[in-house]
């Protein structure tokens, strides 16, 4: 994966799926499988469909004024451990 797929414009359903992934604020399951399969052709995504290093650098790029900052927990953001709690409490 070269610089060239880094910075290949992502369409907004795109970049909010990649947020979405990198938040870990919803089931894989729940998300569009196109934008999901561009993002893994763009290797973003690995088979099991976590971030790679290059979907984390271009999560990192987008912009900062619609980006949601985290507190990374090594590979878990607060967001992605909300989540698990709310899942928890939901039986889910």
């Amino acid at each position: 994966m070269g610089t060239r797929s880094l910075k290949a414009p992502l369409s907004p359903s795109e970049e909010l799926t990649l947020r979405r992934i990198a938040l870990g604020v919803v089931e894989i399951g729940e998300l569009p499988p196109g934008p999901m399969a561009r993002l893994r052709g763009l290797g973003f995504l690995d088979d099991a469909n976590r971030l790679t290093p290059a979907g984390r650098q271009r999560y990192q790029a987008l912009a900062r004024s619609s980006r949601q900052e985290t507190i990374d927990d090594g590979d878990l953001t607060v967001a992605a451990m909300l989540a698990q709690v709310l899942r928890r409490r939901a039986g889910g």
